[in-house]
């Protein structure tokens, strides 16, 4: 049986505790592009792969994860500065997170 993956069944309390769903029956309780679309007309905050943040309200989004933020303003160690309407580039990304 050449090219299949065999993956061993782990059963009993360790599978439940490590697997446990949620309130339904999929382990992962929200799609990252459900996160995402939930979140349009909302403030959200970005980390950035250089450690800045940028905090303002999602506007829109792609399939690649680029972002339009309505309101964006860039936080770093020097403080505040108000940006405006901006597009983020996904590669620039880390992390997305309803405010």
């Amino acid at each position: 049986m050449s090219g299949m993956l065999f993956v061993p069944i782990l059963a009993g309390q360790f599978f439940q505790k490590a697997f446990k769903p949620h309130s339904c029956t999929r382990f992962m309780p929200e799609k990252p592009l459900d996160l995402i679309h939930g979140s349009l007309d909302n403030k959200i905050s970005v980390q950035l792969k250089d450690g800045r943040e940028i905090i303002g309200v999602l506007a829109g989004y792609d399939l690649d994860f680029n972002l339009t933020i309505d309101k964006a303003t860039l936080v770093d160690q020097g403080g505040r500065k108000g940006l405006g309407k901006i597009v983020l580039r996904h590669n620039n990304v880390v992390s997305i997170k309803p405010f």
